[in-house]
């Protein structure tokens, strides 16, 4: 089963109802899923404003946005032609649900759209910010993949298993279980990177910041890493040869990799 839905003037306050997928006067989407009884995936891509997602008790997939007018978007005083420049903020929004995956696209606008999603508890989100927001969510399990060019990442009582990444951000992380089987990746270019995971996790941490410290209340044993050696052609038919040295610990014994790395920050690894 496949919904798919195009919407231009969603944050004018059009409605409309396509396939099953209704859009209210709330800008407001109620997107059923083709097998409620199903885990769910949510992708979502947006390039400037919020995503906010959070898991609940419902069937649907609920979708809110919302796009305010900056001051440079009210009306001016004419021009000498004595024409004036009026609000232009309207948002193509496409949603498509197949499979009880439901994805989410936003087409380019020069104003931020914030966008809050409801899920069903077992949703995988998978949701990516370019400029002038957070990525969040809250109370969902799945596998999770969470990345923001200019902005925080926070996930907060989740399970599962995440990839996080932020480039000028913080990543904070919050699970309530952890998929013993999976690996996992916190990692900020420039901002601290903050996990708590679960006290009895087993598990092999990854560390490493350039311009801060590590700290964690966990028992850690530290682990003999080899050296990863590798090699290129360098400059003037040359040989380059680049050696890296992971720190490495081990909680409760060892288990899956969880590599938490920042340049310029801290790193922090709380017990739950």
């Amino acid at each position: 089963m496949s919904n798919r839905i195009w919407i231009l003037g969603l944050l004018t306050g059009a409605s409309c109802a396509i396939s099953g997928i209704a859009a209210a006067q709330d800008q407001r989407l109620a997107v059923p899923l083709s097998d409620p009884s199903r885990p769910a995936r949510l992708e979502i891509q947006l390039f400037s404003g919020d995503i906010r997602v959070e898991g609940y008790e419902g069937k649907e997939v609920v979708i809110i946005a919302d796009a305010p007018i900056r001051e440079g978007d009210k009306p001016e005083p004419p021009r000498g032609d004595a024409l004036r420049r009026i609000q232009s903020s309207t948002v193509g929004l496409t949603v498509e649900e197949n499979d009880n995956t439901v994805t989410v696209r936003m087409d380019f606008s020069p104003n931020d759209t914030d966008i809050q999603i409801r899920v069903p508890r077992r949703t995988s989100v998978k949701a990516g910010l370019v400029n002038g927001g957070d990525v969040e969510i809250d109370s969902v399990t799945g596998e999770h993949e969470l990345s923001n060019v200019n902005g925080d990442v926070i996930a907060t009582d989740i399970s599962g298993s995440a990839v996080i990444n932020a480039t000028n951000g913080d990543v904070r992380a919050t699970f309530t279980t952890v998929d013993a089987a999976k690996p996992m990746s916190f990692i900020s270019f420039n901002g601290d990177v903050d996990v708590t995971l679960p006290a009895n996790l087993a598990a092999d941490l990854i560390v490493g910041s350039q311009q801060g410290d590590v700290f964690t209340d966990f028992d850690v044993v530290a682990q003999n890493d080899p050296p990863n050696v590798q090699q290129q052609g360098g400059p003037n038919r040359g040989k380059q040869i680049r050696v890296t040295h992971n720190t490495r610990y081990a909680i409760g014994g060892g288990g899956p990799d969880i590599t938490l790395r920042t340049f310029n920050g801290d790193v922090m690894i709380r017990k739950r």
